[in-house]
């Protein structure tokens, strides 16, 4: 019995470590978005805007981290990072993730900001995603100990009302990152880097392998009670 109960243990603990770590991009209608007029390392038809992420972290919206860099809709590796390892206008690289963007992203994904009355989800999400360069400093450098948003930036003027709300909205925020990272994604092929985008990690919940070690356990435990 013991041996079957090892090899029980053996099968779940490899089932556990045999998902796949990649991640599928894939475009909506409000996915395309073109760079913000004379705003620094400008690239023909930008991919920006919200997009929808599937893989083995789940299904999940994201924006792009990087404002030089595209992405395409396809798989891609990935590591879990508390910052953008490389690329990108400004900021350094690695440049750690700012605690305004990891706000702004969760009350994305809360739901707690949405298109204002008339406004399309292509013009809100262009206008999240501009919220996240500005603040990535990916538009120029942002100065965040300003008292205010539009003082930290000469090209706080260069994004649209609602970029502008969205920025001044966490601005100055004392929270930390806390469970938003980024998803720095490598091209599966050659290894090389690609664009990065934000990720909130789950909390965690019990999984079919955990599930699976505590009831081979449990049964271990039964039998040996009543072999004693």
């Amino acid at each position: 019995m013991k041996t079957t109960i090892l090899g029980g243990l053996f099968v779940a603990l490899a089932a556990t470590a045999a998902s796949a770590s990649t991640v599928t991009i894939a475009f909506g209608d409000s996915s395309k978005h073109d760079p913000l007029p004379g705003a620094p390392g400008s690239v023909s038809s930008q991919r920006g805007g919200e997009f929808l992420v599937s893989g083995s972290l789940g299904n999940f919206s994201s924006f792009c981290l990087e404002y030089d860099e595209g992405i395409s809709q396809s798989s891609f590796n990935y590591t879990i990072d508390t910052a953008v390892r490389s690329g990108g206008v400004g900021g350094g690289s690695p440049d750690p993730l700012s605690a305004e963007t990891a706000e702004l992203y969760r009350r994305f994904v809360s739901g707690a900001i949405t298109p204002g009355v008339g406004q399309s989800n292509k013009d809100f999400n262009n206008a999240v995603q501009d919220a996240f360069w500005y603040l990535e400093e990916e538009l120029g450098t942002v100065d965040f100990t300003a008292a205010t948003a539009a003082a930290s930036s000469t090209h706080f003027a260069d994004m649209n009302a609602t970029a502008q709300s969205l920025v001044n909205l966490v601005w100055g925020t004392t929270a930390s990152v806390g469970r938003v990272r980024a998803l720095n994604l490598t091209v599966i092929s050659s290894g090389a880097d690609a664009q990065s985008i934000l990720y909130m990690v789950a909390i965690p919940l019990p999984g079919a392998g955990a599930m699976a070690l505590a009831g081979l356990f449990g049964v271990a435990a039964v039998r040996r009670r009543r072999v004693l």
